[in-house]
């Protein structure tokens, strides 16, 4: 399987605006769907945006950037790293990107850091191969 970092939605609207408790489980549930169709593409998603929010409040600036951080430094640490699958090397790591709903400023931060370090950048819509 080839390590993917996973950019989806999850608690900003593309005006910047807050999503609401109804919204935000809509985009964990998109984001679980892309993260399945990673998957059955042979890919290891990481998504950042579904682990840190459990014991972060994504709604708390101060949080949130933590959070960020925190999803910023695997993407660093992966793409600095060499994995390899049999005989073929990845390197750097891949970031997907699932915009069937628009980039938020969030994913915008992530594109913008992996496009910084060299990353491929792959724009997906779900379900399309």
């Amino acid at each position: 399987m080839t390590p993917v970092i996973l950019e989806t939605p999850y608690g900003t609207r593309l005006d910047g605006t807050r999503c609401n408790p109804k919204e935000i489980a809509g985009n964990v549930e998109y984001a679980k769907a892309c993260m399945r169709d990673c998957l059955e593409r042979g890919e290891a998603p990481f998504a950042s945006h579904l682990l840190y929010t459990q014991v972060y409040d994504d709604a708390n600036s101060v949080e949130r950037e933590r959070g960020m951080q925190a999803g910023f430094a695997w993407g660093e640490c992966l793409a600095v790293g060499v994995t390899l699958h049999g005989d073929r090397a990845h390197y750097p790591v891949r970031v997907v990107v699932y915009d069937d709903y628009g980039v938020t400023a969030g994913m915008a931060s992530g594109i913008e850091r992996a496009k910084a370090r060299g990353s491929k950048v792959i724009f997906r819509k779900l379900g399309t191969r």
